[in-house]
């Protein structure tokens, strides 16, 4: 609701025409620090009679009385300096904004008290995480600034924020260590930051055009995180990492192909165990990429490669199949797919259970009707619980998108197919660079410097 002031200066009249139709704006007049004011701001981003009380407080702590409303203003941690062409922004920002009534042009920007619209630290959702910190990331760009800080306690620890986007500024957050960093990385980083100011970043995507990232390849080109204890882990392997105001993930830049396998909670087991834990995930990786294409392979191009004992009992399980291996495999594949990602969208309480129910009866349902082979039901369950065991979903869909890659081309070359599926995909990965850092590289360390 908007009050009509006894006094409107010219300035009063352009921040009550610009947002006077908004219901959350409020225009009143109040007695500030003895002083006649207007004040300016949004309802829904500022508890009004909070920040009075804590101004008026601070004003009486002072204990001088001040010569002008000015004066007042400012030792109460005011700021008079900011243009009229910037108010705008600032109320947008969720400032107080009050002109005295003197007969000049002041105007005075306060920090008020916000209403509690964040949410509080928790777990992390996304994440699952054993033996180690269980606090998150949240929407909100300062708190996360601040769990940095708290967990990377270093003097060369370097913050910097941008703001970017004309419609719909939003902060971008860049962090690194300086001195550990590669210097390629944070150069290139925000000198395109610097250059694109006026693009709107709402999601990844827009950061990854902002940044100049691939977009079209299926690896992930930065690493997204949840968990501090892992975001400084990054940092201190020399990458930067990227904050997103209202996105509640750590974004590391850049990704290198040890991230496949390898997270720093691995760190809090004894050396024997990270190497086996690895190991599996490294195991995964090659067991969800070509077990089905290893399945279309020796049934249907390369039979001649299995045991007699084997390729009888594969075509006694699939005698009564209707239709070829690829068929019967892309068809199964899909509905896995389904299920994974039903898995994902459905609420907690019930997401697993239907999934499971749905696979088992399917699963059963299939074979029953002799439309799949036995068999071809235990690799898509050994390939599904191999795709999960990687570090992170974008990696998992990674392998997901390869082993079609992959089984196209085993459907038509048999097993030499896969061969060279491996070669391909290896000769791409040495190809790839994600801010002039090789994607097949172990290693970040050493790179602080020009080679």
């Amino acid at each position: 609701m908007v009050k009509q002031s006894a006094v409107s200066s010219n300035l009063s009249g352009q921040l009550i025409q610009l947002f006077g139709q908004n219901s959350d704006f409020v225009h009143q007049e109040y007695m500030l620090f003895g002083y006649k004011a207007e004040l300016f701001y949004f309802q829904s981003l500022v508890d009004i009679q909070k920040t009075l009380v804590h101004l008026q407080q601070f004003y009486d702590s002072v204990g001088t009385a001040a010569e002008d409303f000015i004066q007042a203003s400012l030792a109460c941690g005011g700021n008079s300096e900011i243009p009229e062409s910037e108010l705008a922004g600032e109320l947008i920002d969720g400032k107080l904004v009050v002109l005295p009534q003197t007969g000049h042009n002041h105007r005075v920007v306060f920090e008020p008290v916000s209403p509690s619209i964040q949410r509080s630290i928790t777990s992390p959702q996304n994440d699952n995480v054993i033996q180690s910190s269980f606090d998150a990331f949240t929407e909100a760009l300062p708190i996360n600034l601040s769990l940095l800080r708290t967990k990377l306690k270093n003097e060369r620890l370097i913050v910097k924020t941008f703001t970017a986007g004309g419609v719909h500024p939003r902060q971008i957050g860049v962090c690194y260590i300086e001195g550990i960093v590669v210097e390629e990385v944070i150069s290139d980083i925000s000198a395109k930051i610097e250059r694109i100011k006026t693009k709107s970043i709402t999601n990844v995507q827009e950061l990854l055009k902002m940044l100049k990232l691939p977009l079209l390849t299926p690896m992930p080109v930065l690493l997204s995180s949840e968990l501090p204890t892992e975001t400084v882990k990054y940092l201190e392997e020399g990458r930067v990492v990227l904050f997103i105001d209202e996105h509640p993930f750590a974004l590391a830049v850049p990704a290198i192909i040890r991230d496949l396998w390898s997270i720093q909670a691995d760190y809090n087991y004894p050396l024997p165990f990270t190497v086996a834990i690895r190991l599996i995930r490294i195991m995964g990786i090659f067991i969800a990429s070509i077990m089905p294409a290893l399945y279309v392979a020796l049934v249907n191009v390369n039979p001649e490669s299995l045991r007699i004992q084997l390729a009888l009992s594969i075509s006694k399980s699939r005698e009564a199949v209707p239709y070829p291996a690829i068929i019967e495999v892309v068809m199964m594949l899909l509905v896995l797919e389904m299920l994974i990602e039903s898995s994902i969208r459905l609420p907690k309480s019930i997401g697993p259970t239907v999934t499971t129910v749905g696979g088992i009866v399917l699963g059963q349902a299939v074979v029953q009707a002799e439309l799949v082979s036995n068999l071809l039901i235990i690799i898509l369950a050994v390939t599904a619980i191999s795709n999960f065991s990687m570090t992170g979903y974008q990696n998992t869909i990674l392998v997901r998108l390869v082993k079609y890659f992959m089984l196209l081309l085993g459907s038509m070359l048999g097993v030499l197919g896969i061969a060279i599926g491996i070669m391909l995909v290896i000769i791409y990965f040495s190809g790839l660079t994600i801010c002039k850092v090789p994607y097949i590289s172990f290693s970040l360390k050493g790179r602080s410097h020009h080679e």
